[in-house]
This record gives structure tokens, sequence and C-alpha cells, in this order.
């Protein structure tokens, strides 16, 4: 077998798997649509293959109310995605989102919404679902604990503001978790510039967010010194705490 053949054969000859003529040519009757800005695509999901497309298809029960040909909308923005199953003869449907809490993973949200459909929930009662669990993990006044910020977490400096961790978890994945800080900007004198017993002029808020956790979200203890070089298993190390992160607002005192 020449090269030219081989070549032939395995790139040009045969389809990938999932993409055979006959997966492609059945794909096209099914009521399955992707929309994006400006575009409406029949018989496609995102990465999916035409003959997975098929099985998520048929995975979908009939409705309750006896249907059998259900509709299914992907919507596709800046990178988001949600998929909306729905009846075209009683109009049931229900719309799950690859933001929905209990994603944890990726297409979780198109299994989740076969799931719901599939047990003849409404959209109505995945609202009030979800509505009680946001409810639930919702960040409260308490949850926000406030420490003192030294420069270079160094108990010898006095704080020049307070910063606050807050950790979150979404599904099985890996913890996420965002730093507030607000700096506080003293009043300035001239020339010798800002006093010691200078008032607070403004409070500046910073958020900064993480993604990448490693070992326990959190500084160690401020010391009297410290060791720049010293190796710690964590996220945070004494010379983070001098990065706020973004600008949020300001407000004057």
């Amino acid at each position: 077998m020449g090269l030219r053949k081989l070549f032939h054969d395995l790139f040009i000859g045969r389809p990938c798997p999932g993409y055979e003529k006959e997966y492609r040519e059945k794909v096209k009757a099914l009521d399955v649509w992707s929309y994006s800005i400006g575009h409406k695509c029949k018989g496609i999901l995102n990465g999916h293959s035409p003959k997975q497309i098929i099985e998520y298809y048929e995975s979908i029960d009939k409705c309750i109310c006896g249907y059998d040909k259900p509709k299914v909308i992907e919507i596709v923005g800046m990178g988001d995605f949600d998929i909306t199953i729905k009846c075209p003869k009683c109009n049931r449907y229900i719309t799950r989102s690859m933001y929905d809490h209990d994603v944890n993973k990726t297409f979780g949200w198109e299994e989740l919404c076969v799931r719901d459909c599939n047990n003849g929930l409404s959209h109505g009662d995945i609202e009030e679902t979800k509505k009680k669990e946001w409810d639930r993990i919702k960040l409260r006044q308490e949850d926000l604990k406030w420490k003192p910020m030294h420069p270079n977490n160094m108990s010898v400096n006095p704080p020049d503001g307070e910063y606050c961790l807050v950790i979150g978890r979404r599904g099985d994945s890996e913890p996420y978790g965002s730093k507030f800080a607000i700096l506080f900007q003293e009043e300035e004198f001239e020339p010798m510039g800002t006093k010691s017993n200078a008032k607070i002029e403004y409070y500046i808020l910073f958020m900064k967010r993480y993604y990448d956790i490693k070992g326990e979200m959190r500084y160690p203890e401020p010391r009297r010194e410290i060791d720049p070089f010293e190796k710690i298993e964590r996220t945070f190390t004494n010379l983070d705490i001098n990065d706020y992160g973004e600008f949020v607002r300001h407000i004057k005192q």
C-alpha cells in the first residue's frame, strides 16, 4: 500500500468516528438547533458529533403530555452555554445553564436537562429549586471575616487596611475563592507627606479572584520578620498580601 493511498484512507476516504454519512443524514431530521449571535444552525450541538447528538436526542423520553418529538435549543454566547428541551405541543420546557450550582463537569448541564425533563419537571420547578439553593449558599454578612492587612504581613508595620477571604466550590470541582481588600487612604499634608495621625480620607475597595488554589486559602499569621525564601505549600505567602487585586470603588470618609 502506497503512502498516498494510506493517507487517503485514513484522512480523506474515512470520516472520523461519529461523522459517518448515516449519522450526518439522520441528524438533519432532528429538531435540534444551536443559536449564537446572528446564526441559527440545525442539527448541531457544540462539541458533539452527529452520532452523539442522535444519542442525546434519543435519550429524551416522551413528554408528560405524550408528545415524543421534543425541540432542543442550545444558546451560545461569549463562551457561555445553556440548553433548552421544549415540547412543541404543550410548551413545557426545561432550561439548564453551565453556571447552575449543580453542574460539576463539562456538558453536565445537558445531562441535567434531560434528567429533569424525563422526571416530568417544568422550568418553574427548576427555578424554584435554584432559588432555594442560592438562598442557602449566598454570601451573608456573618460570612465575611475581616482581618487587619499589614504591609508584607509584618506585625511591626501598622495596618494599612483590612482583607477578607471568601472560598467557594461548585459541585465536586476544585475550590475557588475571592479576596476583598479595603485600603485606607489617609489625608496628606504638604510638604511632609502623610502624618502618622492623619485621618482616613478614602476607603478603597479591591477584589481578586483565585481559581487555582493550592493548599489552604489563607495567609500565615503576621510576624515581626519574614523569610522571603520560605517555601509554603499554600495559595498565599506573606508578600502576596500586598497584591490587592483590581480596583472596585472608593468611598469618601
